[in-house]
């Protein structure tokens, strides 16, 4: 056997099972975009540099039919892709996305790693007391009801773990679909930022027409980006690698200047109403006056009339 027909070989033993390493991220663990959102791009480029592209050269290089240690080379060859290969796979299954979590009025993508035991088995519903291998599973976290309770997670917030770290709010989430929708907003909204995703927004609407469709901001490690849901069912349809905030920015701005106006009309009607009050008791005061003297002047003329 040649070299070169070793090494292809190898190149072909080892994309075979790239493909297989790729499938798992891209199609269970990493679906969408999730993979650049949380980091995977430097991963893959480990997997692919070392266990695609080095072994099978290091083979073309070390490779001699007639080398009497030949087998040991091959051997220390494929150990050392294998143990880059497990360090890159043990680093994407820690750091999969576990659960989509909606919080308040958005998603979370929450990593396998950022849940603690001890926070997991707190969870009231078992289904929560461990992670799943399946792909990220979408939950519902509600908010907690009691005084101290609330208290505890305000000052957890400040401290940076939020309420999506807690599995012991999670609750199932096609129960609350109902929420999550009366939370959407206007896909439309989303328009008018960039050419690009102008057509994406376009395509998903013309897929799914464009009064079905509803979006919310999904925050990831990397990056944030929109999650287009179904208006009835609250349902994920897609991931959008568009920037959500700048949308959501400016409608709060409208709605603040739209709550100014119509405090400043408020204020400016109830000096109105202030100043004809004002008006009237003045107007009020001035007839009493006026009746007032129009009654001393009445006696004296009858003292008068008498003398």
């Amino acid at each position: 056997m040649t070299r070169w027909r070793a090494s292809g070989i190898h190149l072909l033993l080892s994309a075979l099972l790239g493909v297989c390493v790729l499938a798992l991220l891209f199609f269970v663990w990493y679906p969408g975009p999730l993979f650049r959102a949380t980091g995977g791009e430097k991963l893959l480029l480990l997997i692919v540099g070392i266990d695609v592209i080095a072994g099978p050269l290091l083979t073309l290089l070390v490779f001699n039919a007639k080398k009497r240690l030949i087998k040991l080379d091959l051997t220390i060859i494929a150990l050392i892709q294998i143990g880059f290969l497990a360090y890159g796979l043990t680093t994407m299954t820690v750091a999969r996305p576990a659960y989509i979590a909606f919080v308040v009025d958005r998603f979370v993508v929450m990593p396998a790693n950022g849940l603690s035991k001890e926070d997991q088995v707190e969870a009231s519903d078992p289904r929560y007391r461990s992670v799943g291998w399946t792909g990220p599973e979408l939950v519902f976290v509600e908010r907690p009801s009691e005084m101290g309770e609330l208290e505890a997670m305000f000052n957890s917030g400040l401290a940076g773990k939020d309420l999506e770290y807690f599995p012991k709010y999670y609750r199932p989430y096609e129960e609350h679909a109902s929420t999550v929708a009366a939370r959407g907003r206007p896909l439309a909204m989303l328009k008018g930022q960039n050419p690009i995703w102008d057509e994406w927004i376009g395509e998903i609407e013309q897929e799914h027409g464009a009064e079905q469709v509803l979006y919310l901001p999904l925050k990831a490690k990397l990056a944030d980006m929109a999650m287009v849901i179904d208006k009835e069912t609250a349902q994920p349809l897609a991931y959008l690698e568009v920037d959500p905030w700048p949308a959501i920015l400016r409608e709060a701005a409208q709605q603040q200047a739209q709550t100014q106006a119509a405090d400043q009309a408020e204020g400016e009607d109830s000096a109105k109403h202030e100043s004809e009050s004002e008006s009237e008791s003045e107007s009020e005061s001035e007839s009493e006056s006026d009746d007032g003297d129009r009654g001393d002047s009445t006696p004296a003329t009858e003292v008068d009339s008498g003398s």
